[in-house]
């Protein structure tokens, strides 16, 4: 394999590896939701305010991408977003838990905006 395949490679498996893994936080959360024992409606609630950030991210990501880079964009983007999942273990509360799956959403889309991005800028025009 050439370096270039290496690179998409590495972007690729990445992108997959994220999407996995926070659809398995998403699915994490709705059900420890239940089990705490919130009403039907708040875990509704809760898990689509996760599209709301997707929302929000898809809106202002590519403006953060542009303004500070593709690498400081991600390194930001993925701290916060392994920081807000930290979160959800140690504030136990709907209205937190509302805020907290925005604001992971809107970082999830924004690493996803962010690596598609980087593999069009990697790519070659042929």
């Amino acid at each position: 394999m050439s370096r270039i395949s290496y690179r998409f490679a590495s972007i690729l498996l990445s992108v997959a590896l994220l999407v996995v893994g926070n659809g398995l936080q998403q699915t994490l959360i709705g059900l420890r939701a239940g089990i705490d024992g919130y009403a039907d409606e708040t875990v509704g609630i809760i898990t689509s305010a996760h599209f709301v950030g997707f929302v929000f991210a898809s809106i202002y990501a590519p403006r953060v991408i542009q303004q500070v880079g593709h690498i400081r964009a991600f390194a930001a983007f993925a701290s916060a977003a392994s920081g807000i999942a930290l979160c959800f273990a140690i504030f136990v509360s709907p209205p937190v838990w509302v805020v907290l799956s925005v604001l992971q959403g809107a970082c999830c889309a924004g690493l996803i905006i962010l690596m598609e991005s980087w593999l069009n800028a990697s790519a070659e025009p042929s």
